[in-house]
C-alpha cells in the first residue's frame, strides 16, 4: 500500500504541477512588474452587484434582430500535452511522406512541371494547413466546443450579428503568430451553418459606420482578432526586450468607449478572466445592458450569493440599548467555504481571490482529492 500511496502521489502531484504551470505562464508577466494591477480586488459590494446583474435568460428571448456582442475566451492545453501531440503530428507526418514516396516509385508517375502561380498556391495552402495544425493543438477542446455552442445559440434565435471578442494564449499586448485566432474563424464556418467572417483586430475605428451600411450581413457572426493583442485590453505590453510596459489610463478609456459602441447588448462568458482586470471585464459599458452568459449565469448567481452571506456583519445595537442591555457581546460571524469539482487554472485564481473572505476553506471532490494527496 505505501508503494501505491507513492506511484499515486508521484502522478497527482505531476498533474498539479502541470495545472499551476498555466496560471504560473500567464501570471509571470504580471508579477515582473507591481505596479501593474490587472487583478481585480473584490469587496462586499463586489458581490452585492453581480448578485443583481442580469443574466443570459432575461433577454434569451429578446435576441431576433439584435446586434449584440460576446466576450469568451480560448483556453491553452498544457506544455506537456502541447508537446506530446507535436512530436506525435511529427511522426505521423514523416510516415506521410515516405507512404508517398512509395506511391510515386510504385507508380512510376511523370513529373509534370508546375507554373510559379501553381507552386505559390500549394505553398499557401500548406502554410494554412500547418497554422490549422498548430492552432488545434494549442487550443483545448471543451473551451473550442463551449464557445461554439454559445455563439451558435445565439445565431439560432436569429440574432442580427454576434460579435465575438476572444482571448487565447499569453497576454502580451502585442501580436503574434502563435496567438491569432483566425483559426477559430475557420473552425466556425465549418461547424456552423451561418456565415463567419474575420476581422484581423478587435480595434475598428469605424465600426458604427460599417454596421449602419450593413457590411456584415444578416445572421452572421464576426469574430474579432485576439484581445490579448492590444496593449489597451490588459493594461500594459510586452517590449522587444520581453518587459512590461503600461499604458497610460486616457487611452484604455479611449479603447473601453470604442469598444462599447460595437453593440447595445454585451455578453461576458469567460470565466477564465473574469477575476482580472482586463479592459473588457471591467470597463465597457454597452448602452442597454451587460449580462452574463449561460455558463457564467449560473456560477455567478450561486457564488454572489455565497459572498453576500460570508459578507454579512449582524447589525450593531446603539450605545443605548447596549447599556440597557448588561449581557450583550459583539457576535464574531464566522464563514467556512467548501469547494469541490475538478482542478483547474480557474480554480487556483478563484480560491486566491477569496482567501480573505472566509475563516476557513475546505476542498472536496478532485480539487480535495489533489491538495490532499500533494
Amino acid at each position: 500500500m505505501e508503494e501505491v500511496h507513492a506511484e499515486l502521489t508521484k502522478r497527482i502531484g505531476f498533474k498539479m504541477m502541470e495545472r499551476f504551470s498555466v496560471v504560473e505562464n500567464n501570471e509571470s508577466y504580471i508579477r515582473s512588474l507591481g505596479e501593474i494591477e490587472t487583478r481585480k480586488r473584490p469587496n462586499h459590494h463586489t458581490f452585492e452587484n453581480l448578485s443583481l446583474a442580469k443574466v443570459f435568460k432575461d433577454i434569451q428571448l429578446s435576441i431576433e434582430g439584435r446586434t449584440m456582442m460576446m466576450r469568451v475566451h480560448l483556453k491553452t492545453k498544457t506544455e506537456a500535452e502541447i508537446e506530446a501531440l507535436k512530436e506525435q503530428e511529427r511522426i505521423e507526418a514523416e510516415n506521410r511522406a515516405k507512404e508517398e514516396e512509395k506511391q510515386k516509385a510504385k507508380e512510376k508517375r511523370r513529373i509534370v512541371k508546375k507554373t510559379k502561380d501553381e507552386l505559390a498556391k500549394e505553398a499557401e495552402q500548406k502554410r494554412i494547413e500547418e497554422e490549422r495544425k498548430e492552432f488545434m493543438i494549442r487550443v483545448d477542446e471543451k473551451s473550442l466546443e463551449e464557445a461554439r455552442k454559445v455563439i451558435k445559440l445565439c445565431l439560432d434565435q436569429l440574432a442580427k450579428l454576434v460579435i465575438v471578442m476572444v482571448s487565447f494564449n499569453k497576454p502580451q499586448g502585442r501580436h503574434t503568430k502563435e496567438n491569432s485566432v483566425f483559426q477559430f474563424s475557420e473552425y466556425l464556418k465549418t461547424s456552423l451553418d451561418h456565415m463567419v467572417l474575420f476581422e484581423p483586430s478587435c480595434k475598428i475605428e469605424d465600426m458604427v459606420d460599417r454596421l449602419q451600411m450593413e457590411e456584415f450581413g444578416d445572421n452572421a457572426c464576426l469574430v474579432l482578432e485576439n484581445c490579448y493583442n492590444e496593449p489597451e485590453e490588459l493594461g500594459y505590453y510586452v517590449d522587444e526586450e520581453d518587459r512590461l510596459q503600461k499604458v497610460e489610463d486616457d487611452q484604455v478609456h479611449a479603447f473601453a468607449n470604442l469598444i462599447s459602441e460595437y453593440a447595445p447588448c454585451y455578453i461576458i462568458e469567460d470565466t477564465y478572466s473574469f477575476f482580472r482586470d482586463f479592459t473588457s471585464i471591467t470597463k465597457i459599458m454597452p448602452s442597454e445592458v451587460c449580462i452574463f452568459g449561460p455558463k457564467m449565469s449560473n456560477d455567478v448567481t450561486i457564488v454572489a450569493q455565497a459572498f453576500n452571506h460570508a459578507a454579512w456583519e449582524p447589525p450593531v445595537p446603539s450605545q443605548r440599548k447596549r447599556k440597557e442591555n448588561p449581557y450583550w457581546a459583539p457576535i464574531k460571524k464566522r464563514s467556512v467555504a467548501l469547494l469541490g469539482g475538478d482542478f483547474d487554472g480557474d480554480y487556483v485564481l478563484a480560491i486566491d481571490t477569496i482567501l480573505g473572505f472566509y475563516d476557513k476553506i475546505y476542498l472536496a471532490g478532485k480539487l480535495g482529492i489533489y491538495f490532499f494527496m500533494y
